[in-house]
C-alpha cells in the first residue's frame, strides 16, 4: 500500500470513530496533490459534513459529480447536506436524481424526511415503507412511518406498525396515543397515557404533545397540572401558562418588549400576542383589541391575500357543479352528517352535540371529503390544493361519483365500521356543499351560522395556521366571510330544505333545548339526554374550542365587541344590519 493509500485509509478511519477534524486535515493536504480524485473529495465532503459544515460539504460532493455524474453515494450525502442546511426542494431534487441510480435504504430514508419538512406525508410514508422492507428497520423509522400515517388520518394503519414495537418510548406512547385518539378509542388512550403523565408531573418535566392530548380526552386537570408543574422554565411553556392563566403576573412581559427579543423566534412572538391579548379580555377592553392588532399584524407579514382570486374560486365552484348531475342512482347511504359554517361559528359545539348521541361519532375536522374530490389519495393535509378538482376535466359521471361515495366512506370507517351516523365537521367543507349533494343526496348537512361581527372578532382572536391567512387582517376577514355569505346563498337556492339546515348560533345559546331537539329530529336523531349533557362526555375534542365544550352552553361569546367599536369600525360597517 502506497502513502496515500495509507493516508486515505487513515482518513475513512477517523470518520469511522467520529473524529472529522483530524480526517479534514489529511484529506485537505491530498486534494492538493489529487485535486480530480473522486474518493478522496468525496470523503473529504463527509468529513465536512460530520463536522455541520454544509456549504463546504456541499462543494465537495458537487466537485465528486461535475467529475463522475453518475456517483450516487455523492449525490445521497449532497441531498443530506441540502436537507440538514433546510434547502428542502433542492435535497428533494438531489435525492430523487441518487434514486434513478440506486435504491439505497439510506437514500430512502432521507428522502421520507424530507417530504415531512414539506408537510407532503403521502409520500414521506411511501419511501418511509420502502426503505423498511429492503432493510431491517429500526424503531425510529417505524416511529417516523406512524407519524406520517396518524398525520393522514390513517390511525388502524399506524396501530398496525406500532404493535410491530416491543420497546415502548416515549415517543411510541404519544404517537399510540394520537392514533386511539384517531379512531375514537378514548379508553385505551387515557389506559396509554395513564403512567407517562404520572411520571411527567412527578419529574416536573413538559411535553406539548402530551399536554395536547391530555385536553383533547378530556383530562383538563391533568393537563393543567402538568403545565403549571413544570421545571421548564422556556419561552413556550410561559406562552401555554400565559394561555391557560397560570402564569405569575410579575412574570408578563410587555408585548413591546418580546416582538424586539432577537433571542424569540417570530412563531413564539406571535402565539404570545394572541396569549397576552387573550389574557387582556377580561382586564382592558382597549389592550386586548390592540395588542390583538399587533400580533396579527406580525403573523400576516409575507401574507398576501387576492380578493379577485377569492371571487374567481367562488365562481368557478358555481360553475363546477352546474356542469354536474344528480344521477338517479347515486349513493343511498345517509351515514354521513356534515357540519359547515365558518370557523368559530359553532360548528364545534354542534359537532359535541350530536357526537354525543349513542348512535353517532364524531370524525373531527376531517379531510377526507378533501380527498375524496381532489383524486381519492390521502397525499395532502395543508389545504392548499382543496380546490383543485375544478380544474380537471373529467366528467362526474355516475360511475365516479360512485367510485367517490365509496371511497368516501371507506375512509370515515376507518375511524369507526359501527357507528350508523359519522359525523363529518370541516367547517370549509362549505365550498363542497353542492358535490357532497351529488355523491350523498340522502346525508344531512347542517350550516352553522352566527352573526357576521361576533364570527369574524373570534378568527381575528385565534392564531389559526396559514390556511386561515384571511383572519389575520379585518379587510381580508369581511371579503372572505361575503363570499362564503354568497356560495351559501348559492347553495340554499338549489338545495331542498329537508337537506341543507340552517343552525343559528344565538338562537342554540339562547333556546338550547328546543334548538337540539329540532337539530337532531332534522337527523333523524331520537332525542337523547346525553346530548343536552354533551359537556360531560368522554368523545374526544381536538380544535381550537377544546376547552369551551368541555363546559356547558354559554351565551356570554355574543356581542363581545361591544366598547371597542371604534377600532372595529370597518367591521360593524360591513355588517350594518348585525350591530344595531
Amino acid at each position: 500500500m502506497d502513502k496515500r493509500q495509507q493516508k486515505i485509509q487513515k482518513a475513512i478511519s477517523c470518520i469511522q470513530n467520529k473524529k472529522p477534524s483530524k480526517a479534514k486535515e489529511i484529506l485537505l493536504k491530498l486534494t492538493k496533490n489529487f485535486p480530480q480524485d473522486t474518493h478522496i473529495l468525496y470523503l473529504l465532503g463527509t468529513s465536512f459534513l460530520q463536522l455541520e459544515r454544509y456549504a463546504e460539504a456541499t462543494d465537495c460532493f458537487n466537485r465528486v459529480l461535475t467529475i463522475d455524474a453518475t456517483n450516487s453515494d455523492a449525490l445521497g450525502l449532497l441531498g443530506a447536506c441540502y436537507k440538514l442546511s433546510g434547502n428542502f426542494q433542492k435535497a428533494k431534487e438531489t435525492l430523487l436524481k441518487a434514486l434513478e441510480l440506486t435504491q439505497a435504504s439510506s437514500i430512502k430514508q432521507n428522502l421520507a424526511a424530507v417530504y415531512m419538512e414539506l408537510k407532503d406525508y403521502y409520500s414521506a410514508s411511501l419511501y418511509y415503507k420502502s426503505a423498511i422492507s429492503i432493510t431491517t428497520p429500526e424503531p425510529i423509522l417505524i416511529l417516523k412511518l406512524c407519524h406520517c400515517l396518524n398525520e393522514r388520518f390513517l390511525f388502524n394503519e399506524s396501530l398496525e406498525y406500532l404493535n410491530l414495537l416491543k420497546e415502548h418510548s416515549e415517543q411510541f406512547i404519544i404517537l399510540k396515543a394520537i392514533a386511539y385518539i384517531g379512531i375514537h378509542d378514548v379508553v385505551s388512550a387515557k389506559r396509554l397515557l395513564k403512567d407517562i403523565t404520572k411520571t411527567y408531573i412527578k419529574q416536573r418535566k413538559w411535553s406539548a404533545e402530551l399536554y395536547k392530548l391530555l385536553n383533547q380526552i378530556g383530562n383538563l386537570e391533568e393537563a393543567k397540572v402538568l403545565l403549571s408543574q413544570t421545571n421548564d422554565t422556556s419561552f413556550d411553556v410561559k406562552v401555554k401558562k400565559l394561555e391557560n392563566n397560570i402564569l405569575e403576573p410579575s412574570r408578563i412581559l410587555q408585548y413591546s418588549k418580546v416582538i424586539t427579543d432577537s433571542k424569540v423566534t417570530k412563531k413564539s412572538k406571535i402565539a404570545y400576542g394572541f396569549a397576552l391579548a387573550n389574557h387582556y379580555k377580561k382586564i382592558s377592553t382597549s389592550s386586548w383589541i390592540q395588542t390583538l392588532h399587533l400580533a396579527n399584524q406580525l403573523k400576516r407579514e409575507g401574507q398576501s391575500y387576492s380578493k379577485e382570486t377569492e371571487k374567481a374560486n367562488n365562481i368557478a365552484i358555481q360553475k363546477k357543479y352546474l356542469d354536474t348531475s344528480q344521477y338517479k342512482n347515486a349513493h343511498k347511504s345517509n351515514t354521513p352528517i356534515f357540519i359547515i359554517g365558518m370557523p368559530r361559528s359553532g360548528t364545534t359545539l354542534t359537532e359535541a352535540i350530536l357526537g354525543s348521541h349513542s348512535t353517532a361519532t364524531a370524525s373531527g375536522e376531517s379531510l377526507v371529503m378533501h380527498y375524496t374530490l381532489n383524486g381519492m389519495t390521502a397525499k395532502s393535509t395543508n389545504g392548499k390544493d382543496r380546490l383543485d378538482f375544478l380544474e380537471k376535466n373529467e366528467d362526474w359521471d355516475e360511475k365516479l361519483q360512485t367510485k367517490m361515495a365509496n371511497y368516501y366512506l371507506m375512509m370515515q370507517r376507518k375511524i369507526d365500521n359501527q357507528a350508523k351516523f359519522i359525523i363529518d365537521k370541516m367547517p370549509h367543507n362549505f365550498q363542497y356543499v353542492g358535490f357532497i349533494n351529488r355523491l350523498f343526496p340522502n346525508a344531512k348537512i347542517i350550516h352553522c351560522n352566527r352573526s357576521p361581527i361576533d364570527t369574524c372578532l373570534s378568527i381575528y382572536e385565534q392564531n389559526f395556521n396559514n390556511f386561515h391567512k384571511y383572519g389575520t387582517k379585518l379587510e381580508w376577514l369581511i371579503d372572505a366571510y361575503k363570499n362564503y355569505q354568497n356560495l351559501m346563498a348559492f347553495w340554499q337556492e338549489r338545495l331542498p330544505g329537508n337537506v341543507l339546515y340552517q343552525l343559528n348560533y344565538e338562537d342554540l345559546v339562547n333556546k338550547p333545548e328546543e334548538n337540539i331537539r329540532n337539530l337532531l329530529n332534522f337527523c333523524g336523531l331520537d332525542f337523547e339526554q346525553e346530548c343536552l349533557n354533551f359537556n360531560e362526555s368522554q368523545k374526544v375534542v381536538k380544535t381550537a374550542s377544546v376547552r369551551q365544550v368541555r363546559e356547558n352552553i354559554y351565551a356570554s361569546s355574543n356581542k363581545r365587541w361591544l366598547g371597542i367599536e371604534d377600532e372595529i369600525s370597518e367591521l360593524l360597517e360591513a355588517f350594518p344590519e348585525y350591530h344595531k
